[in-house]
């Protein structure tokens, strides 16, 4: 809200970033508090468990990404991010049971981060806001089920390792929002993007 009223209000396509805006934020917030709750696990996390962490972790934020940038900056762009960014946090939370996990993570974020963008970018002429707002929907309820899976696998969380506080939890999830809007907004752009 505060981004729109200083800096898109006025603009020719503002009221059009909104929607855009409102996902950036449920990817940020929904991708800050599973790498947080994941993390805590990471030392006491077997092997099945730990693959799972990587391949959700890349897979998901991976797509998220992507297709954010894909619809507003284009196919190469939004490529290169969600893939570059599915990759390091899959890796980063794989890694915790072995080079199996941090494969399954590398590999999650390579094909999310692409194909996130390539879906925004297929759809441009089609719904894509309303595709955009299924998928997210659905890729923050598979993140909040990962936290889940691993509170019934793993017990409650334990003390040790990352723990997120709110003042630190919202910082993340702001720079993550403010990184991805800034790439939406100043990042080099393809012919044919939204809006």
């Amino acid at each position: 809200a505060v981004v729109y009223a200083l800096f898109l209000r006025g603009t020719a396509n503002g009221f059009a970033y909104l929607p855009i805006m409102l996902l950036a934020a449920v990817a940020s917030v929904s991708t800050v508090f599973s790498f947080f709750h994941c993390a805590c696990y990471r030392k006491f996390m077997g092997c099945t468990n730990g693959m799972m962490v990587g391949m959700t972790m890349g897979m998901v934020p991976g797509l998220m990404a992507g297709a954010i940038l894909g619809a507003t900056n284009g196919m190469f762009v939004g490529s290169v991010t969600g893939m570059l960014f599915g990759m390091g946090l899959g890796y980063k939370l794989g890694k915790c049971c072995g080079v199996m996990g941090a494969m399954e993570g590398l590999m999650a974020g390579l094909m999310a981060g692409t194909m996130g963008a390539m879906l925004s970018v297929m759809m441009l002429r089609d719904n894509l806001m309303a595709f955009l707002f299924l998928l997210f929907a659905s890729g923050a309820v598979i993140l909040f089920g990962l936290s889940y899976m691993l509170y019934r696998e793993q017990g409650a969380a334990p003390a040790q390792g990352w723990s997120a506080n709110f003042p630190k939890f919202f910082f993340y999830a702001l720079l993550l929002f403010i990184l991805f809007m800034s790439m939406a907004f100043l990042g080099p752009k393809s012919t044919l993007v939204y809006p």
